[in-house]
């Protein structure tokens, strides 16, 4: 999926965040760190490591939209030159959120979390022509996630999801190597924690 389209979903949930009726007027600031198992074809790390920002607007007690962006460095490398250097990757899109427990307990001051998510949007990669990864590419991933709020304004979580941030190179190797690979991607899980302020 090209950048044009990818920014295109990202504006439509914006404008139905905006719109959205929220009862409780609260909005979530989450601050994650994960390792995306990802970039192991060029780098001697398996993981390559993420730094996350999520805003999300509650339009119901158990409901939640939002947005997200993240960035990782990794190594990439020039094919031409064989020659390992670094690489931004810049992660963005759209975020729902379903809290499973608050639709059991009816208490608006409960303290734990336990939610499903679902996440989907782009990745862009900056780099020049000849090197290994680079462009945008459509990114999705969904899981499981707890929180615990420590008060009215902090809290923390944990996020478990299953999804496609591994780079797809089969049509690299295709073309490189002159055969069609049969294989199927093997989508990866991927962990997230982080904190939690309340606005």
């Amino acid at each position: 999926m090209n950048l044009k389209i990818s920014i295109s979903l990202l504006l439509i949930f914006i404008a139905s965040l905006s719109k959205a009726q929220d009862a409780s007027k609260k909005i979530d600031l989450k601050i994650g760190f994960a390792m995306y198992k990802s970039i192991s074809a060029v780098s001697s790390r398996d993981y390559s490591p993420n730094l996350n920002v999520d805003i999300e607007r509650s339009i119901s007690d158990f409901l939640k939209t939002g947005v997200y962006a993240g960035a990782s460095v990794f190594k990439n490398r020039n094919e031409i030159i064989n020659w390992e250097g670094y690489s931004l990757a810049i992660y963005y899109g759209a975020s729902f959120t379903v809290d499973l427990l608050r639709i059991v307990v009816k208490d608006k001051d409960l303290k734990p979390g336990l939610y499903v998510l679902a996440k989907m949007g782009g990745r862009f990669i900056s780099a020049p022509e000849d090197y290994f990864y680079k462009g945008n590419d459509f990114i999705w991933t969904s899981g499981f996630g707890v929180s615990y709020r420590f008060n009215k304004r902090f809290g923390a979580f944990f996020e478990s999801t299953y999804g496609n941030n591994i780079f797809d190179m089969r049509d690299y190797y295709a073309k490189k190597y002159n055969y069609t690979i049969h294989y199927t991607i093997k989508y990866k899980i991927d962990y997230r924690y982080g904190i939690v302020l309340k606005f």
